[in-house]
C-alpha cells in the first residue's frame, strides 16, 4: 500500500496543478476548493469560518497581501499569493526589471511571515493575454524570477478559454462568469465569479463543479466572502461542497432569498428627462418648429434669415446646445453599457473610485460626455466667430451650428433602444457613427455657410475652419491609435469579458 501511495504521489506531482501542493497534502484528494480573500483586514474570515472551511476539506487560500497571511492563525492552510498587477497590457510589460523587482519584493514580504505555506505565486491578474507580445514579455519575467524564487508561477486570465500555458508558468487560472458558463471547461483551474443574482450564481456553480470532475485534478477558486455568506444562509451545503472534494457529483439547493430591487436603468431615465426638455422647448418656443423645418428643407433661406439677424433670440440655439450636450453624455453612457463588461466596470471603480462611483458608474460617462460636448461646442463657436468678420453677433454662429444637432435626438434615442435589447454590434456601430457624423457635419456646414458671406478670403476661411477641424480630428485619432499607453488600456477595457 505504501508503494502504491508513493507511485500516486509521483504521478500526481508531475502534473502542473499538483506542483503547488506539498507531498503530504497530495493524497487527500484531487478536486479542490480554494477561497480568495481580497480587501483589507476586515475581509479576512474569522477563526470559526476558517475552521469550518478546513472541516469541508478546504486547505488553499488565495490572498492579496502579506498581512492576510499574518492574520490567518488557523494552521493547515496553504496560500496562493495573488499579484498586485491588474489589467496589464503588453506595453506595460516592457519595463521588465521593475516588474521583476516588485514581484520579488511582494513575495519576500509574504515569505518572511510564512514562506513554507506559500504554494504558488500569481504574476498578473486579468492581463491582455490574447497578445503575443504579452506572452513574450511574460516568459522573460518568469524565466528571470525562477532563479530568484523557487515557487510555481501562474496568472489569472479574464477568459474562460485560456491560451496555451507559456514557458515558465505552471498553470493559468481561467475565469468563469455566471452568464457565460462554457459547455466545455478549458482549464482545470477555475476562478468562479458569482453575480448579484444569487440563485443564478448557485445554479451556475453547480454546473461548473460537476464539469470540473471531468479533469483528473482540479481547483475552483471562490470569493471567500460570498462562500461564507452562502454557508451562513444554507448551512447544509457544507456537506455538498465536501462531497465535491471527494470527487462526487453534486446538486446544490437553490436559495429562496430575493436579491432586492434591480439597479436603475440609467440610460432610459436620462432619455426620458431629455425628451421632457425637448417637449417643453417645443411647446414654449414658437419659433422652434418653424426654423427646424426651414433648416432642413429650405436651408438657403434659413442661412439668409440668420445672417440678416431675423432670429435674434439666442434661447432656442442655447437650449439645443445644452440638449445635445446631454445627448452626447447619454451617447457615452450607452456605449459604456454596451461595450464595457462587469469586469471592466470593476476595473474602473477599483482604480478610480473617486470618479467612477457605485452603484451606477455609468453616470460618470454621462457627466464626462456632457462636459466634453459643452467644451467642444464653446471652442467650435469661438473659432468660427473669430475667423469670420461677416458674423456680427455670437447668436448667428450659435444658430448656424446648433440646429442640425437636433437630429441626434433621433439617433441617440434609437441607440438607447438597441442597447436595451442588446442588439447586434453592427447596428450599434451604425447609429454611433451617424451620431458622430451629425456632430462633425454641423460644425463644417456652419463654417461653410458663414464663409459664403465673406467678401474675400473665402477659401482661406474654409481651410482655417473646416480644414483645420478635419486635420485635428484625424491627428487626434492617429495619436490615440499609435500611443500604446492610451490605446492598449482602452482596447482591453472594451475587450475584457
Amino acid at each position: 500500500m505504501q508503494l502504491i501511495s508513493l507511485i500516486f504521489i509521483y504521478w500526481f506531482a508531475s502534473t502542473p496543478i499538483a506542483a503547488i501542493f506539498p507531498a503530504d497534502q497530495i493524497i487527500t484528494g484531487t478536486n479542490r476548493i480554494a477561497l480568495s480573500i481580497s480587501g483589507g483586514e476586515e475581509s479576512i474570515p474569522t477563526t470559526e469560518q476558517l475552521q469550518l472551511a478546513r472541516s469541508i476539506g478546504i486547505t488553499l487560500l488565495e490572498v492579496d497581501h502579506p498581512t492576510h497571511i499574518r492574520e490567518i492563525r488557523v494552521p493547515g492552510f496553504y496560500f496562493l499569493l495573488n499579484s498586485p498587477f491588474w489589467y496589464y497590457t503588453p506595453h506595460q510589460l516592457e519595463d521588465t526589471d521593475k516588474l521583476i523587482h516588485e514581484i520579488e519584493f511582494h513575495y519576500r514580504s509574504s515569505a518572511a511571515l510564512n514562506g513554507n505555506s506559500i504554494a504558488a505565486i500569481s504574476l498578473f491578474n486579468y492581463p491582455d493575454d490574447r497578445s503575443g507580445r504579452f506572452h513574450r514579455g511574460l516568459t522573460v519575467i518568469s524565466d528571470s524570477l525562477s532563479s530568484l524564487i523557487g515557487k510555481p508561477f501562474y496568472y489569472r486570465s479574464a477568459h474562460s478559454n485560456i491560451p496555451p500555458i507559456p514557458d515558465g508558468l505552471s498553470f493559468i487560472v481561467s475565469t468563469v462568469y455566471v452568464s457565460q458558463v462554457p459547455d466545455t471547461l478549458h482549464s482545470p483551474v477555475i476562478q468562479f465569479r458569482p453575480s448579484h443574482n444569487t440563485p443564478e450564481s448557485v445554479a451556475s456553480l453547480q454546473t461548473v463543479l460537476n464539469r470540473l470532475l471531468e479533469f483528473e485534478n482540479s481547483i475552483i477558486i471562490l470569493p471567500a466572502d460570498w462562500f461564507f455568506e452562502r454557508l451562513s444562509a444554507q448551512p447544509d451545503i457544507a456537506i455538498i461542497f465536501s462531497a465535491h472534494t471527494r470527487g462526487e457529483e453534486i446538486i446544490l439547493p437553490l436559495p429562496d432569498d430575493d436579491d432586492g430591487m434591480p439597479d436603475p436603468n440609467l440610460s432610459v431615465i436620462l432619455l426620458f428627462l431629455i425628451f421632457a426638455a425637448f417637449v417643453i422647448h417645443y411647446r414654449y418656443q414658437p419659433t422652434y418648429p418653424f426654423f427646424i423645418v426651414r433648416y432642413f428643407f429650405n436651408h438657403p433661406f434659413f442661412v439668409a434669415d440668420i445672417m440678416e439677424n431675423r432670429l435674434r433670440n439666442l434661447i432656442p440655439g442655447i437650449i439645443m446646445l445644452l440638449k445635445h450636450s446631454a445627448l452626447n453624455g447619454l451617447f457615452f453612457c450607452c456605449l459604456g453599457i454596451y461595450f464595457i463588461s462587469e469586469t471592466g466596470w470593476k476595473w474602473l471603480t477599483d482604480f478610480y473610485p473617486a470618479i467612477f462611483f457605485q452603484p451606477i458608474p455609468e453616470f460618470t460617462l454621462f457627466i464626462a460626455g456632457t462636459l466634453l460636448a459643452i467644451l467642444v461646442h464653446f471652442l467650435s463657436l469661438v473659432w468660427i466667430f473669430l475667423l469670420n468678420k461677416s458674423l456680427k453677433s455670437p447668436g448667428q454662429v450659435i444658430h448656424l451650428y446648433s440646429w442640425p444637432l437636433s437630429l441626434n435626438l433621433v439617433f441617440v434615442s434609437l441607440l438607447v433602444l438597441l442597447v436595451q435589447i442588446d442588439a447586434a454590434i453592427v447596428w450599434v456601430l451604425l447609429l454611433s457613427s451617424l451620431s458622430v457624423i451629425v456632430w462633425f457635419t454641423s460644425y463644417n456646414v456652419a463654417a461653410i455657410d458663414s464663409a459664403r458671406f465673406l467678401y474675400k478670403y473665402i477659401a482661406l476661411n474654409i481651410f482655417l475652419t473646416v480644414g483645420v477641424h478635419f486635420l485635428f480630428i484625424v491627428s487626434l485619432i492617429l495619436f490615440l491609435f499609435f500611443t500604446p499607453s492610451i490605446f492598449e488600456p482602452l482596447y482591453w477595457l472594451i475587450m475584457i469579458p
